[in-house]
């Protein structure tokens, strides 16, 4: 055992040290910080304590995942921010003053929401502080991906290795706070769990004070020069703003109507407005991109407001529940997922990164369906019919479904790093990024919308077991179909383009779109 282990790290050892010798101590550091701590410590500690606030005023299930979509909506705002990072510099600098900014509104978020209870604020109020958590950690998240993107872009040859490690990194992270925060929401409250975020959150600054950006500050005739060629790719422009308007439009929705009917209205026109706009605005072999990894993530609909209260509610509030504790919600199943997610990601590396991107999709796609179907086995109870103990059956369906997110989201990391033309690296993977963001939100309000005219509205209350009663008839079923219609649909190939980098190289993000593709004949 002792000489495996010894093997083990011998082999990471030497596998991080041709990492710092390709792109530099300086950039892994600034990863751990952004990436490892902010988004994948942080976030998850965050992600796993925000339903548990929201129980705290009684907050019904559809509402609750329209909130929880409300408060993690800043991810949707990335083309924004990739916007104001490459055409407004701060003392010539991109990246670092904006991290900086945004680090200490977070950090000034999570201590109101730490110190704060029922009696002081009100779920509005909740909701606004837990987006602005999610605006520091998104805007972080984008400049340093826009960072490594700059370096996959120079050296190819170990662009899968420095994802493994951006991913593997938030993994472990993932890991860590989960295996705490279901004993701080069962021993201190949910609210203990966001004062646990601040040393981590704060994290940041240094590396961005201490300029781990390598940022050189841009003179007044470059950033003009830069601006001015930004500018000129004017449909990228328009669709950058569109994904925005669109994301504020959701949230203020979410946020001001409690009319579930209005949510679906909004989502459905969300979809209708922006996969049309890829193909006008946008280069094919990017729209198709685009097109793809929204409709998954719009289609993959969200039921998880009401879920959560199936898995924690009491005796007393769902008798013929599972009854999970804090620490077994929270924790233990979080704990297995989290180390799935690691084990598919080391598979992914040493199996897959070769892949074709169609067939792993197709194949992840695939694999996502049959997940579905263990929903409805324990939606319906079946496995108590079955002698399988609750708590086993979850365990094995949180294990497929880790793989799934990760098979599914490891091929479009390395396709919009790929994809990022030089000088516009933020806007570019804030558009990407943004657009799979958007399709999550529009999942969120489809599911909820879904779960209100099924009359599903479990919110904690004494005797709702009759609310649980069409969960399985038609929300699973319904997500099951829609994977299967979308999944023969075409799914971009990249592996047709030997050179994906020669591809973007030299050439706009616009060109080759209906608005300005040259008509024949």
């Amino acid at each position: 055992v002792l000489t495996v282990c010894w093997r083990s790290w011998y082999d990471f050892a030497l596998w991080f040290g041709h990492l710092d010798q390709e792109y530099g101590s300086h950039l892994l550091w600034l990863l751990f910080s952004t990436q490892h701590l902010l988004k994948g410590v942080v976030q998850q500690l965050q992600a796993s304590a925000v339903m548990w606030v929201l129980m705290e005023y009684g907050v019904p299930g559809p509402r609750m995942q329209v909130y929880t979509s409300v408060s993690q909506s800043a991810w949707g705002l990335k083309p924004v921010i990739g916007i104001v990072s490459d055409l407004f510099p701060i003392f010539g600098f991109r990246k670092a003053p904006y991290c900086v900014l945004m680090s200490l509104s977070g950090i000034a978020c999570t201590c109101l929401l730490g110190f704060s209870s029922t009696e002081t604020s009100t779920v509005l109020f909740t909701v606004g502080c837990l987006f602005g958590m999610s605006l520091q950690a998104s805007t972080c998240d984008l400049l340093t991906e826009a960072k490594y993107s700059e370096h996959i872009r120079r050296n190819p040859a170990y662009g899968p290795d420095l994802i493994t490690y951006v991913w593997g990194g938030i993994s472990m992270g993932n890991l860590i706070a989960i295996l705490v925060v279901g004993w701080i929401i069962s021993n201190l409250g949910p609210r203990a769990v966001f004062l646990a975020c601040l040393v981590p959150s704060a994290a940041v600054l240094y590396p961005a004070l201490a300029n781990y950006f390598e940022e050189r500050p841009l003179a007044s005739r470059a950033i003009r020069e830069e601006r001015a060629a930004f500018l000129a790719q004017g449909g990228v422009v328009f669709l950058c703003c569109l994904v925005t308007s669109l994301t504020i439009m959701l949230s203020v929705v979410g946020a001001v109507s409690d009319d579930h009917t209005v949510h679906f209205a909004s989502a459905f026109g969300t979809i209708v407005l922006l996969v049309p706009s890829f193909h006008l605005v946008l280069r094919p072999e990017i729209a198709r991109v685009n097109t793809f990894f929204v409709l998954q993530g719009a289609l993959s609909l969200s039921i998880g407001g009401a879920t959560f209260y199936f898995f924690t509610d009491t005796e007393d509030q769902f008798l013929d529940g599972p009854h999970f504790s804090p620490e077994f919600f929270a924790t233990t199943m979080g704990s297995i997922s989290a180390g799935m997610s690691i084990v598919s990601l080391a598979i992914y590396t040493q199996y897959m990164k070769d892949w074709n991107f169609r067939k792993l999709l197709v194949l992840s796609s695939v694999w996502a369906t049959l997940m579905s179907l263990l929903d409805v086995v324990l939606f319906l109870r079946l496995n108590r019919w079955l002698g399988i103990p609750d708590s086993l059956f979850v365990i094995g369906s949180s294990v497929g479904n880790a793989v799934t997110r990760q098979w599914q989201w490891m091929p479009g990391v390395v396709v919009m790093s790929q994809m990022c033309p030089k000088g516009m690296e933020a806007t570019m993977f804030a558009l990407l990024a943004g657009c799979c963001n958007l399709g999550g939100q529009v999942a969120d309000y489809l599911g909820a919308y879904m779960l209100a005219m099924l009359q599903v509205h479990p919110s904690g209350a004494l005797h709702e077991g009759k609310q649980f009663q069409n969960l399985v008839e038609s929300i699973t079923t319904f997500d099951i179909v829609a994977r299967g219609h979308y999944l023969p649909h075409p799914v971009p190939d990249p592996e047709g383009q030997a050179n994906r980098q020669a591809l973007v190289a030299g050439h706009h993000l616009g060109d080759g779109g209906l608005l300005v593709r040259p008509v024949k004949g």
